[in-house]
């Protein structure tokens, strides 16, 4: 101890530190020390602390990745849209979502263009349980809102949305429970898992007029 005493003098001495500099010294390393120590993550994620999920995805809507009933008709099998009839009107679009921290919700926004013939109205847009290439049941509903009506579109059909649990229409999983659907939590894993896609209907096209996987990036 004696020695550290002698040696912390000798540094002192070899560079002109005062006492009254050695204590400001001192006084800034805890200003420092604090300011480091007392930011920190908690459970509310503000703009500083997010956390490591992903949380926004969207879907490019194209006729092309539509399934429709094969003709005749054969019980479970589909074949592409492009196979049989025409999207004479070129009618696209878009989804984005976007889902809390907390995977209690999420927002939306829906874009249809060119969907502009009187008879050829946007009736209805589902968020569905399936792979790509497969139908399957509707867990969300994303048009018509209540009260809403089938209309014509050339741009945003519904936005920022938001989406609660309540909203989930509730799906079994085909009697794997691991694969229920009845939480926005449990809507947000079967994205993770390649497992909803979007389909919008319309006045001509009752079954689909675009569909797509949702996916991180469009």
């Amino acid at each position: 101890m004696a020695d550290m005493k002698q040696r912390k003098a000798e540094l002192r001495k070899e560079y002109y530190i005062s006492d009254d500099e050695e204590e400001k010294s001192t006084e800034r390393k805890k200003i420092t020390t604090k300011k480091v120590t007392s930011k920190r993550c908690d459970d509310r994620c503000d703009e500083d602390c997010k956390p490591d999920i992903q949380t926004h995805f969207c879907v490019k809507l194209t006729f092309e990745q539509e399934l429709i009933d094969l003709q005749p008709p054969i019980a479970g099998q589909f074949q592409p849209a492009s196979n049989t009839i025409g999207n004479r009107d070129h009618i696209r679009g878009r989804l984005e979502i976007e889902f809390g921290h907390d995977l209690s919700k999420f927002r939306y926004t829906l874009w249809v263009f060119n969907a502009t013939r009187p008879d050829n109205q946007i009736i209805s847009a589902h968020l569905h349980v399936g792979t790509a290439g497969v139908n399957g049941p509707v867990v969300v509903t994303l048009f018509p809102l209540p009260g809403g009506l089938p209309r014509n579109v050339n741009g945003v059909l519904v936005k920022c949305k938001t989406v609660t649990n309540s909203g989930i229409v509730h799906y079994d999983g085909g009697g794997n429970a691991d694969l229920q659907i009845n939480t926005v939590a449990s809507l947000y894993q079967a994205i993770i898992q390649g497992r909803i896609y979007t389909n919008v209907h319309s006045t001509l096209n009752p079954g689909g007029i675009i569909r797509g996987q949702v996916l991180a990036k469009c």
